[in-house]
């Protein structure tokens, strides 16, 4: 009658690390398609697939939300680090779409370093979540901000390289 009160027993850590390991496919799905551009809407199919994989883990969570009294962080940080993880997937997914929507026939050479990026920060973003099951191991947790912090600031200088160069050598696209 009263299991709404017992402690989570991981499942909401298990459900971050479901959702980062399926950002991680995501985002080598986007390097695979950017180092060997072909077939751009099976591509975008593929990770449309991870983007609904995703939206399943969040409707879990919810769902969790909804039946436990006591959780092991606080339930808007609960929602706050899926969303973030899930938003990594929706993006992901997103370039993919564009690429297969606007008809593009090629990649631009800064493609391939900005999906390295993602793959780097969804690789750490995988190798740091199961540090939070533990208080103790938190403070590895710090390493891999600064990591992921620095691929972030590093896919910032890319894109305006490449939006530079894209005003710099203008195409006829019509």
């Amino acid at each position: 009658m009263f299991d709404f009160l017992k402690q989570d027993d991981g499942v909401f850590f298990t459900c971050f690390e479901d959702a980062s390991n399926i950002t991680l496919q995501a985002a080598l799905a986007l390097k695979e398609l950017c180092y060997n551009f072909r077939d751009p809407h099976a591509a975008a199919a593929r990770l449309h697939d991870f983007e609904h994989q995703g939206d399943a883990i969040g409707h879990s969570i919810y769902s969790k939300l909804n039946n436990t009294f006591v959780t092991p962080i606080d339930r808007e940080d609960i929602i706050s680090l899926y969303s973030s993880i899930d938003d990594m997937t929706d993006y992901i997914h997103s370039a993919a779409d564009m690429m297969a929507t606007y008809s593009v026939d090629s990649v631009l050479p800064t493609a391939k370093p900005l999906a390295d990026c993602s793959v780097g920060c969804a690789e750490e973003i995988v190798k740091t979540l199961p540090y939070l099951r533990n208080r103790s191991q938190m403070g590895q947790i710090q390493e891999s901000i600064v990591k992921i912090n620095s691929l972030e600031n590093q896919a910032d200088d890319l894109l305006r390289t490449g939006l530079a160069d894209l005003f710099a050598h203008p195409q006829n696209v019509i």
